[in-house]
């Protein structure tokens, strides 16, 4: 039987590769810890809203991925992994269903369920929209909670590429805080993440620790408080003064002079989707954000 490729699929394959060769490009320069519980780092750009419908851009995704999760993501090697969907399986050609993971809660208390999952992606595909992502997921036709663990993603047509796309794209809300506080959610981050927010205050500083209550294993750094400081030189002066502990997006020259300073300083590319964030070491980093490692 022949199989033809839904052109929608190619599309989105040719963007995440775009965003993937951004990554590469996009430089970290760290100062080693020495096992802190809190970590300060200097951040170049202010992520403009907290509410992951909205937030589209790379710096912006690399901070709300501490805070809320996608029903399915991907490890290191781009594996497709469990996170707030324990299972999946596509039951037609345009039904996807996915068993969710039992006993999580948003920050704010709120139970994860099959209505969270409805709310958020049909909000991402109403004709209304604010949503950038829309386009990604304009396949989606609706979403049918089946019960509270269980939800089928009914799509227009069959396409190959949406569940590697809602690795990125379907950051999952709770419904009903996100129906009665409306756009006030662009400052108010309720996710299921290893970090909860604590302070957003726009173009000063982006403030998260340690949810308790996290499904998953805890994060080895406790609190982590992003300056947002868009001057390179500003960033550079507060590594090398030992004010912070990473510093994002340097030019490549500014990178020189910083390996030349007295503070022990290197890079290290890690990608997980758009993002890029160095090691510190690398086995620490991941446990920073979420995800346990041999």
């Amino acid at each position: 039987m022949n199989r033809t490729m839904d052109p929608r699929a190619g599309i989105t394959v040719s963007i995440l590769l775009l965003f993937i060769l951004f990554a590469v490009f996009t430089l970290s320069v760290v100062a080693r810890p020495a096992g802190a519980q809190e970590m300060v780092v200097a951040y170049g750009n202010d992520p403009l809203s907290v509410d992951p419908r909205i937030v589209f851009t790379t710096t912006g995704e690399s901070l709300i991925q501490h805070v809320y999760e996608t029903l399915v993501g991907q490890d290191e090697k781009g594996k497709l992994v469990p996170k707030l969907a324990v299972s999946w399986r596509q039951i037609s050609p345009t039904v996807l269903e996915f068993k969710l993971r039992p006993n999580v809660k948003f920050h704010n208390g709120e139970p994860f369920t099959g209505e969270s999952v409805k709310y958020t992606l049909e909000s991402m595909v109403a004709p209304d929209t604010k949503s950038p992502k829309r386009a990604f997921l304009a396949e989606i036709d609706h979403v049918k909670v089946v019960d509270n663990l269980t939800v089928h993603l009914v799509t227009k047509r069959p396409t190959r590429a949406l569940l590697r796309t809602l690795t990125y794209y379907g950051a999952i809300m709770p419904a009903k805080a996100s129906r009665e506080l409306g756009d006030k959610m662009a400052s108010t981050a309720y996710g299921t993440g290893p970090y909860r927010v604590v302070e957003y205050v726009p173009g000063q500083r982006f403030v998260i620790q340690a949810a308790d209550a996290y499904w998953g294993p805890a994060p080895k750094i406790k609190k982590i408080t992003y300056r947002l400081v868009p001057e390179d030189g500003t960033r550079v002066a507060l590594l090398e003064a030992g004010q912070a502990a990473m510093v994002n997006n340097l030019p490549v020259d500014m990178i020189r002079a910083s390996r030349a300073a007295p503070t022990p300083a290197w890079t290290q590319r890690l990608q997980r989707g758009p993002s890029t964030w160095a090691s510190i070491p690398t086995a620490a980093l991941w446990q920073t954000r979420g995800y346990a490692r041999p």
